[in-house]
């Protein structure tokens, strides 16, 4: 009985770290999906500026290349 109680209080220990590292680590996990949701939010931002920057240069170049047909 006593080798039991033993038994079952270091399972119960180890129960109990296992179950803070799980914690840990979950924590671990959920910050990194936040900075790779984060990161991913920035990366978007910046290539919709550059699609408007690149549109806005294609408007650009066609005005010049028809301003230039318009004088020739």
């Amino acid at each position: 009985m006593i080798i039991l109680i033993l038994i079952s209080q270091i399972t119960r220990e180890e129960f109990l770290e296992f179950k803070k590292y799980v914690k840990v680590q979950f924590t671990k996990t959920e910050n990194q999906i936040q900075n790779l949701n984060q990161r991913i939010e920035d990366l978007d931002k910046k290539l919709n500026k550059r699609i408007d920057d690149l549109i806005t240069y294609l408007w650009i170049f066609m005005d010049l290349v028809y301003g230039i047909e318009e004088h020739i």
